[in-house]
């Protein structure tokens, strides 16, 4: 009885942690346009022999513009590709620092983002309308004003963070991959 008098008073606490961080997001550190330019003279020099100098696929490596991976398509998935690599394939592993790493992915980001934005059609009121009619303001903020909800990332800018095909799946399957720190409990 002591346990679960101590399990209700507490669980409260704990659920509420991640509210504590409106409008963060977790990934990659070094994500500014200055970063991604950085991360184009990396992948250049480390990457281009496989994948082509702008990315799109070469004679080994497949293309990175798509925004569409096999083995994972967020920053830390992308991360952990680069440094790791992909057993049984070509992709090996670079010993090279974190900074320059999350550098490359920043780049990788900036022409996913900027081929999607050549593909991407939209109406702004269209998308406010699915927006508000889907009760996301409940969880995210999607505005600079602030408004909405608390327990979801901040989505003001995040078509300059994520691909359009990461956009679309966070869209049509919003559970399917919920960052750490965006988790939420609910007890009965």
């Amino acid at each position: 009885m002591k346990f679960r008098v101590w399990f209700l008073l507490v669980l409260p606490g704990v659920v509420n942690l991640p509210a504590q961080d409106h409008g963060s997001i977790s990934g990659n550190p070094f994500s500014t346009t200055q970063d991604a330019e950085a991360g184009s003279r990396f992948f250049r020099s480390q990457c281009a022999a496989c994948h082509g100098l702008d990315a799109a696929g070469g004679a080994v490596g497949p293309s990175l513009v798509t925004g569409t991976f096999k083995h994972g398509g967020s920053d830390e998935a992308l991360f952990a590709t680069i440094t790791r690599g992909i057993p049984g394939t070509a992709m090996v592993g670079f010993q090279i620092n974190g900074r320059e790493v999350w550098q490359m992915v920043s780049f990788l980001r900036s022409i996913m983002i900027a081929k999607a934005a050549g593909e991407a059609g939209g109406d702004p009121a269209k998308g406010a309308g699915v927006f508000d009619g889907n009760g996301c303001a409940r969880c995210h903020t999607a505005s600079s004003g602030n408004v909405g909800g608390y327990t979801g990332p901040d989505l003001s800018e995040i078509g300059s963070r994520r691909s359009l095909s990461s956009l679309e799946s966070s869209i049509l399957d919003p559970d399917a991959d919920v960052a750490p720190e965006f988790w939420t409990v609910r007890a009965r």
